[in-house]
């Protein structure tokens, strides 16, 4: 079997630190035993990764694999989410090595969602509350399936250049427009697959060649964020929020956000109410 590329991984997550305008780094370079990533929030460093120089400011991210010299200097007084996580392959052993990623910084493009996900980071690693590890995983989880999303598209400095990119195929174009604008009704994806004349096995398998992911989970992950919002930023009741994402009772929905957020929909809500 064919060696997992970078965009098909998962990160579990190890440690996580926040620092905030950290001034310099007590080592000029050190090395973990786990990959590692700086996630930073403000001011800029530089970086010396394997012979790979650069620097790195807010909404970068830079990458180092697991036991390799990872070289820094504080050029702007640093803030940075230090996250410490493993990948697991199929086989069940740790990854050593990204097969198609070229570089060690990672751009974002949708800066807005990726500082919703610092703010959550950082309130993950001030609480101690039982929720707050597996909500950090799962948060850079998402992180990395945001970094991977953009990248397979545009594939913008600091990502695989030669790597695949979304297929032209507009059957599957439409069908991530349908589904982004009626992932919260009560969407069937068997109704959708004969919409575009495909059987739902060619709709799951087209679509994850596209995107990366099946359909339901693209569903799953636009209905959790909806809810995330309602919750944080509404009084609504959970009864309303399920119908509002396409849930058919409030129960039913907090179990599906239990299960994907690490938390019930309530202790969300008070965690983060805006």
């Amino acid at each position: 079997m064919a060696a997992e590329t970078w965009w098909e991984l998962a990160p579990v997550l190890e440690h996580h630190h926040y620092w905030h305008q950290k001034e310099k780094f007590l080592l000029d370079s050190d090395r973990y035993a786990h990959w590692t990533m700086f996630a930073v929030t403000g001011g800029k460093f530089e970086y010396d990764i394997l012979g790979c120089r650069g620097s790195a400011k807010l909404a970068e991210l830079v990458l180092c694999p697991p036991e390799t010299d990872f070289g820094r200097r504080v050029t702007e007084p640093l803030s940075f989410h230090f996250l410490a996580f493993s990948f697991i392959g199929a086989d069940g052993a740790k990854v050593m090595e990204l097969p198609g990623l070229d570089g060690y910084k990672l751009e974002v493009v949708d800066t807005q969602r990726l500082f919703n996900t610092f703010g959550h980071l950082r309130s993950a690693v001030m609480s101690s509350g039982p929720w707050a590890r597996p909500w950090a995983d799962h948060l850079l989880k998402d992180l990395w399936k945001q970094v991977a999303y953009e990248g397979l598209q545009s594939a913008p400095a600091g990502l695989n250049q030669g790597g695949p990119r979304f297929p032209d195929d507009p059957v599957m174009d439409l069908a991530g427009r349908i589904i982004q604008e009626e992932a919260c009704t009560p969407l069937s994806l068997g109704r959708l697959a004969e919409r575009l004349g495909l059987t739902p096995v060619q709709l799951t398998r087209r679509y994850k060649a596209v995107f990366g992911v099946s359909p339901s989970e693209h569903v799953l992950e636009l209905r959790m964020r909806h809810a995330c919002s309602l919750l944080t930023g509404t009084t609504f009741s959970l009864e309303t929020i399920a119908e509002a994402c396409g849930y058919e009772t409030g129960f039913y929905l907090s179990r599906i956000f239990t299960r994907k957020m690490g938390m019930s929909p309530s202790a969300y809500r008070k965690a983060y109410r805006i």
